[in-house]
């Protein structure tokens, strides 16, 4: 996204990526529930192994708090890799964002976190 980058933020990375995905499932269930319909998932899916219940369960508990969680946050970033439905391997056995690097998490830095609540 062009404000990570103005933020400093710029590079692939993890945390970036759930930032990412957050945001843009805000906007599409926001969207949706405008418009009478129910929440978008899109991003949000988690594998069917621990690491994607534990994805899951920290992306729905960021999206529909009313208030930023630091630890859901930690939590989404440190099971996307091998949890997230978005990074599943490819028909040759590559996932995406298996190269991207987790950084280190700066409370400061979380630019989602200035958008809560999310859903309104």
């Amino acid at each position: 996204m062009h404000i990570q980058y103005e933020n400093g933020l710029e590079g692939t990375s993890i945390n970036n990526e759930v930032e990412g995905y957050l945001f843009g499932t805000a906007v599409a269930t926001q969207f949706s529930f405008n418009n009478g319909e129910g929440a978008f998932g899109s991003g949000n899916s988690g594998v069917g192994n621990d690491f994607g219940k534990s994805y899951e369960k920290a992306m729905d508990d960021l999206l529909f708090s009313g208030k930023f969680n630091i630890e859901s946050f930690k939590t989404a970033v440190n099971n996307f890799k091998k949890g997230s439905t978005v990074n599943r391997p490819d028909v040759k056995g590559k996932r995406l964002y298996n190269d991207f690097s987790i950084k280190p998490i700066n409370p400061k830095k979380i630019l989602i976190s200035k958008f809560y609540p999310l859903l309104r």
